[in-house]
């Protein structure tokens, strides 16, 4: 009797067991098959289409070219000694700031010195003898050979003076010093500084040393160094305006195109070329080596009639708006200009002051703006009837 007892009690908790297990199951696959619809659900995006009336305005509209650049000084120079020595003074350390004309380091005058005595006694030995030619009543002759004799004296006097004041380097702009490469006791090779301004150009000696010695930046102007494409570069002209704003910063600067390059640069296949823009003023926030967006404003009308950019329905190769008379809604003809910032110009088919309606979009109650809505198949248009593929960025 107990050998019946015990094992009719593990086959009823044999049953229970798996009563429970199925009973689990049953719960998860309930609960994974909820949130797996869950899921699905909340990833479709809620898309709501509304039409709503709205008068046709005028105003200011610009087409622009948008493009990322890197912040340069709009100042630099890269100062080397004009003449050869040893270097006895080094004045200034990177970071520094300087003046134009400011002593950045020397070289050893003495032998430049010593030169310039004697081109000047030579100069004043010449000179002698012309004041004697002269009152000896000499030839013409030898008077114009005196002449030109003191002329090439001082030259030579001229030239002597000029390299003993470049045993002194100094600054050509005033900026920060980025870069000093001298020491004292180094041999130093005459070559001589260039200097870059906003626009592009360089003024100074070319022959410059393979090493810069001193470089110098101004901080108190910018420029933007870009590029754009080939299919760009061609609407690009000097003397357009620009906006400029830092990613990560609040705010726009503004600027001017000072250069447009017309040699491109390739890579990957890819053609590119530079454009300069000169930042106005000195705007706090830019440092160099930032990057930088740029919008260069190729062209600006006024007076424009202006349209929300999703009234326009494009049907092949019209265009058109919808028109209110009198509650009835007409389909109208128009042609188009500028299009920017969600509106676009148009150019005939309908005034300022008509009605006009308007498709407003939006997805999980984010409002969609700024394309065009392309009918398809005959349909009415916007997400019935050519879905995003109609252009409704």
């Amino acid at each position: 009797m107990e050998q019946g007892r015990g094992s009719r009690n593990r086959r009823t908790t044999t049953f229970a067991v798996f009563i429970i297990i199925l009973v689990a199951s049953n719960s998860l696959t309930w609960y994974l098959t909820k949130r797996t619809k869950s899921a699905s659900a909340s990833a479709v995006p809620t898309i709501k289409r509304s039409t709503v009336l709205q008068s046709v305005t005028s105003g200011t509209i610009s087409r622009t070219i948008a493009t990322t650049g890197t912040v340069e000084p709009g100042n630099s120079a890269n100062v080397n000694f004009a003449v050869s020595g040893i270097v006895n003074a080094v004045n200034v350390t990177v970071g520094q700031n300087v003046t134009a004309g400011q002593t950045l380091a020397s070289v050893d005058s003495t032998t430049l010195a010593a030169t310039l005595n004697l081109d000047q006694a030579n100069l004043a030995n010449d000179q002698a003898v012309l004041a004697s030619d002269e009152a000896s009543s000499a030839s013409t002759q030898q008077i114009a050979s005196d002449n030109a004799t003191i002329a090439s004296a001082t030259t030579q006097v001229s030239n002597a003076q000029t390299a003993l004041n470049d045993a002194n380097l100094t600054a050509p702009i005033a900026g920060t010093v980025t870069a000093v490469n001298l020491a004292v006791g180094q041999q130093v090779t005459g070559s001589g500084t260039s200097v870059t301004n906003a626009k592009g150009t360089v003024a100074g000696s070319t022959a410059l040393a393979s090493t810069t010695q001193i470089s110098i930046i101004a901080l108190n102007s910018y420029t933007i160094s870009a590029t754009v494409t080939s299919a760009q570069v061609g609407k690009l002209q000097d003397g357009e305006q620009a906006t400029i704003t830092i990613p990560g910063q609040t705010g726009t600067d503004y600027g001017v195109v000072t250069s447009v390059g017309l040699v491109a640069s390739t890579t990957s296949g890819v053609s590119s070329f530079p454009v300069t823009i000169s930042v106005t003023g000195a705007p706090k926030g830019l440092y160099v080596g930032l990057s930088a967006n740029v919008s260069i404003i190729t062209q600006v009308v006024s007076n424009a009639i202006l349209v929300p950019s999703t009234a326009l329905s494009v049907s092949g190769s019209q265009e058109t708006v919808t028109l209110d008379q009198n509650g009835n809604k007409v389909p109208t003809v128009v042609t188009t200009g500028i299009s920017s910032g969600g509106q676009t110009q148009i150019t005939s088919g309908i005034t300022t002051g008509q009605k006009i309606f308007v498709t407003k979009l939006t997805i999980n109650g984010v409002a969609i703006g700024g394309g065009r809505v392309r009918r398809a198949f005959g349909g009415g248009g916007g997400l019935g009837g050519g879905g995003f593929g109609g252009g409704l960025g």
